[in-house]
C-alpha cells in the first residue's frame, strides 16, 4: 500500500492507495486544461467493457523516438488508449464496429477530465491475434494520423489509404501476417505514388 500526503499550508491529509496506480487531476487555469501527474497510471476500467490501457503508451513512445522524422510534433503524453476487452467478431458487425484500431480527438469531457488530446481505441481480441511487430505497425498507423500543425486526425481507413498498407501492403494486420518489427529494424515509411491531379494524404480532411 503507497501512502500519499496531501499538504495546504500547516494543514495534511493522508490517502492510502492499494496499488500502485493512480493518476492526480487538477483543474488548470482555463484554456489551459487541467494539470495531471500520471507517472504511476496504467489501468482504469471506464465500463464493463472498456479500459484505459496506458501499457501500450511506452509502445507508442520508442515508435515517436525512433520514426521523429514522420511524427514530429507528436507527443505519447497527448495520448490515451482505451480497450475494448468485450468485442468479438459477428456477422452483424458492420464497419466501423469491426475496425481493428482507430484514433479520434478525444471527447470534450474526458479531455477535461483526464487531460488528453486523443485517444487510440483498440479492441482485445485483435490485440490477443497480433504479434508484436502487428501491435507497434497498428500504434505506428494511427500515430501517422495526427496532425500535430492543427490538433487534429486525417480523416481515411486504415484498410486501403494507409502509408502502412503502402509499406506492409493490405492485409498486414490480419492474423498470423509476418511483418518486420518498425522496432527492431529500421523500415522506411512508404507513401502513395501520386497521379496526375490527385491529392496526397497532406491534403486529406482534417477532422477538428
Amino acid at each position: 500500500m503507497i501512502g500519499i500526503e496531501i499538504k495546504k499550508g500547516d494543514q495534511s491529509r493522508k490517502i492510502d492507495c492499494e496499488s500502485n496506480n493512480f493518476i492526480f487531476i487538477g483543474a488548470g487555469d482555463g484554456q489551459a486544461g487541467p494539470w495531471r501527474d500520471d507517472e504511476n497510471f496504467e489501468r482504469m476500467y471506464l465500463d464493463e467493457k472498456h479500459i484505459i490501457n496506458q501499457r501500450y503508451i511506452r509502445n507508442v513512445e520508442e515508435l515517436i523516438r525512433k520514426y521523429s522524422v514522420y511524427l514530429s510534433g507528436i507527443w505519447a503524453s497527448s495520448i490515451c488508449v482505451i480497450v475494448d476487452e468485450a468485442w468479438e467478431p459477428s456477422e452483424k458487425a458492420n464497419k466501423n464496429s469491426s475496425s481493428k484500431i482507430d484514433i479520434k480527438k478525444a471527447p470534450t469531457l474526458f479531455k477535461l477530465t483526464f487531460g488528453y488530446e486523443f485517444v487510440i481505441y483498440m479492441k482485445q481480441y485483435w490485440i490477443d491475434n497480433w504479434s508484436s511487430a502487428q501491435l507497434n505497425a497498428a500504434l505506428m498507423s494511427q500515430l501517422l494520423r495526427i496532425n500535430p500543425e492543427e490538433s487534429g486526425i486525417y480523416k481515411y481507413t486504415e484498410d486501403y489509404q494507409s502509408r502502412l498498407v503502402a509499406t506492409f501492403g493490405i492485409g498486414y494486420l490480419e492474423p498470423h501476417t509476418i511483418i518486420p518489427d518498425l522496432l527492431q529494424e529500421d523500415i522506411k515509411i512508404r507513401g502513395f505514388k501520386e497521379a496526375s491531379g490527385q491529392i496526397s494524404i497532406a491534403d486529406i480532411e482534417t477532422e477538428e
